[in-house]
């Protein structure tokens, strides 16, 4: 079997399996094939989903955004999660070129996996519910980084990804940005498209 193929069916399996007694959390060997061919394949799946179930999802991610946490708490939550990847190095940049700013965030804990992408994509989906060393387990944290951005793009090792209102599109991998991150490195990159009404000073205040 192509490492494309092992891909689909894995990200297949998640999207079918997910949460059931049955599920076996799938192998991933952190090849760009073997990538590729996930990305693609959880394309394929949230474009044919039934209308209920992106009804139902859109819900979950609007009641997230509703729940009474600080407008920032999204940012902590990534670096909570770092922490729980057993991160050793975070950085945090803002960007801002031609009135479009982003918040860059880099940490060098264990990279994107094929089991990641859904749980960073849908409100109340989460990896850590049978892990009682780690913190938010709902689900919840991440997806309120929609209060201040609209896009959010990771790269990790083999994983080149957007996720925009819960869907899931491949993306170029980012090239170097000078003095912060470099490709092909162990490292994991959110690139946070912020909102014009993101106020950087009360950020960094």
């Amino acid at each position: 079997m192509s490492f494309i193929k092992a891909g689909r069916e894995a990200a297949k399996h998640i999207w079918l399996h997910w949460g059931k007694p049955s599920y076996v959390q799938p192998d991933d060997p952190l090849v760009p094939e073997f990538a590729e061919g996930a990305l693609l394949e959880f394309e394929r799946l949230q474009a044919e989903a039934p209308g209920i179930m992106q009804v139902m999802a859109e819900g979950a991610y609007k009641g997230a955004q509703q729940l009474n946490l600080d407008d920032y708490h999204g940012i902590m939550e990534v670096l909570q999660n770092a922490d729980d990847l057993h991160a050793t190095d975070v950085a945090v940049s803002l960007l801002e070129t031609s009135g479009h700013k982003e918040l860059l965030i880099l940490h060098n804990g264990e990279p994107v996996s094929v089991h990641h992408v859904l749980a960073m994509t849908y409100a109340f989906i989460s990896t850590k519910t049978e892990d009682p060393q780690q913190k938010g387990k709902f689900g919840v944290g991440l997806k309120t980084l929609g209060r201040i951005a609209n896009r959010m793009e990771v790269h990790s090792n083999t994983y080149s990804f957007a996720i925009a209102n819960q869907r899931i599109s491949k993306a170029e991998p980012c090239p170097p940005i000078l003095g912060f991150y470099q490709p092909g490195t162990r490292s994991t990159l959110l690139r946070l498209s912020l909102l014009d009404a993101f106020d950087v000073d009360e950020f960094l205040d």
